[in-house]
């Protein structure tokens, strides 16, 4: 909008205490006087990262493997409740440890595997089924895999071999399910 003189308003922004957009009440106004020449102004809006934060993962190949093997005797395969097919995943970047839990409703098995923490602690739920087809072809000891939740309803399974790297989606649901 153009004011007296037809200068254009400037809009000073601060940066709020929290990272949060400032508001439009927040913002100061400044109109130039009529006398004075404007040169081309730069102006900054600063953006702030909203979006949630999500855990990763890093562990061996071998070690995710062998608890699937063990998992297996207890997740459901035919049940009316999809997270009885899941497996839930957590990361302590403390003790350098996933726990991968399954459970029937009746029987409750808990692993804890050795893995690296992205800087997100937190934990997701992964269908054990998808999980381990996308595992079935890995052979190779030395082999990492990186299990990195997307969004609410992704997680990506990174398989690594040298410099080779393949990426799977997998569907999840709400931990608060499990």
């Amino acid at each position: 909008p153009h004011h007296q003189g037809h200068f254009p308003t400037t809009h000073l922004l601060t940066k709020p205490s929290t990272p949060q957009p400032t508001p439009p009440e927040a913002r100061e106004t400044f109109h130039p006087s009529p006398g004075l020449s404007l040169l081309p102004t730069l102006t900054f809006t600063p953006t702030y990262s909203l979006m949630k934060s999500y855990p990763t993962l890093t562990l061996p190949l071998q070690h995710l493997k062998t608890a699937l093997t063990g998992l297996s005797k207890v997740v459901s395969r035919k049940t009316t409740l999809p997270v009885l097919e899941c497996i839930h995943i957590a990361c302590d970047a403390r003790k350098n440890l996933a726990t991968v839990t399954a459970t029937d409703l009746d029987v409750h098995l808990a692993l804890d595997l050795p893995a690296q923490c992205g800087p997100q602690e937190g934990a997701f739920l992964v269908p054990f089924n998808e999980l381990r087809e996308a595992l079935k072809n890995s052979a190779g000891n030395d082999d990492l895999v990186t299990l990195r939740q997307d969004s609410e309803k992704s997680v990506t399974l990174i398989r690594e071999r040298g410099d080779t790297s393949i990426s799977v989606p997998l569907h999840t649901l709400p931990c608060d399910e499990f």
